[in-house]
């Protein structure tokens, strides 16, 4: 039996929350005024599903709590 060093990333993941990933997000910005990240790095940050990903970044960027150029999410200043 071959020897495993890591178990897939997808088994740790726990169930899908979106008030909580909304609070992490939420949270990891304030903490970083400066922090970009495009969807494919926020999701490997936050270990969610690139499509989970991507609506709870859509739901942060119409609520006016994140912004985006169309490539990277920051900060809204507003």
């Amino acid at each position: 039996m071959p020897l495993m060093l890591c178990a897939p990333r997808h088994a740790s993941r726990a169930p899908f929350n979106e008030s909580e990933v909304c609070e992490r997000v939420r949270a990891e910005f304030r903490e970083m005024p400066g922090l970009k990240l495009t969807l494919p790095q926020a999701s490997r940050l936050f270990d969610i599903d690139p499509l989970e990903c991507e609506q709870i970044f859509t739901v942060l960027v119409r609520s006016g709590q994140l912004s985006t150029d169309g490539k990277a999410f920051a900060r809204s200043l507003s």
